[in-house]
């Protein structure tokens, strides 16, 4: 969730987290929907990667995997504000997807090792919390527990 000035690009990030392979990511599939009328200045791949896919869809391989890190970057998506009015990006599968219902990423020490992603924010059908808002309602942050600092203690006992 962002607040851009009319006028200005912002750049917007696509990021796994927490990926379950170690070895990093071979490529990744998933389509990006947004707000009708947005402009998308520049989508951006990471590292040596090409789409094999028609954008917003995104069928991405990778010639040397994007390394395992707690936020691997896959994309930066840049677009341009030039209306107050709030803009909404969603992440949805491909209509044809490797995994049904879900996007995916190939494991980078097992390109056929397809791994489904889950977001943690917003998600299908559309029309419920995007998964960036740029100058609009944010949706409500994921629910976190509470924690005392003696059970945080108790952890690393």
């Amino acid at each position: 969730c962002d607040v851009a000035p009319v006028g200005a690009p912002l750049d917007t990030y696509l990021l796994l987290t927490n990926a379950s392979a170690a070895a990093g990511v071979f490529g990744w599939e998933c389509r990006i929907d947004y707000t009708p009328g947005v402009y998308i200045l520049a989508w951006t791949l990471q590292g040596s990667a090409i789409n094999a896919g028609t954008i917003p869809e995104f069928a991405v391989g990778i010639a040397v995997p994007l390394p395992w890190q707690p936020a691997i970057h896959l994309m930066t998506i840049t677009v341009g504000v030039f209306a107050p009015d709030p803009i909404e990006l969603w992440i949805f599968p491909l209509y044809l997807p490797s995994i049904p219902g879900v996007p995916c990423y190939a494991d980078g020490a097992d390109p056929g090792n397809l791994i489904e992603m889950r977001q943690s924010t917003g998600g299908p059908p559309l029309g419920d919390p995007p998964v960036c808002v740029i100058n609009g309602d944010c949706p409500d942050p994921i629910p976190t527990e509470d924690a005392t600092w003696g059970s945080v203690k108790n952890l690393y006992r």
